[in-house]
């Protein structure tokens, strides 16, 4: 018996890279899940890759999760992104 996926977690970069191809291409991966109902789990950064993939998951109505040392919880890791729900670790080996 197959199970669904529920959540997929995505671990990707806080930069754009040199090639735009890749902004593109994160935001269809994190569209791409929602429309099939899979929730997002990534990061919680609001720059470059992880950025674009939770932005596409949000704009097409997904779940996002985002997990995030608490270190960076003043602000560090923010961004234009918010998560539907964010995850505090307790440092950023713990996070991956």
């Amino acid at each position: 018996m197959s199970q669904a996926i529920r959540r997929v977690a995505v671990f990707c970069g806080s930069s754009p890279g040199i090639d735009p191809t890749w902004s593109r291409r994160s935001y269809d991966v994190g569209r791409g899940l929602a429309e099939r109902g899979i929730g997002l789990v990534y990061g919680a950064g609001g720059y470059g890759l992880m950025r674009e993939v939770s932005q596409g998951a949000l704009d097409a109505g997904g779940e996002v999760l985002g997990v995030i040392p608490g270190r960076w919880s003043s602000g560090n890791g923010g961004g234009r992104t918010s998560p539907s729900c964010t995850s505090w670790t307790p440092c950023t080996s713990a996070r991956r």
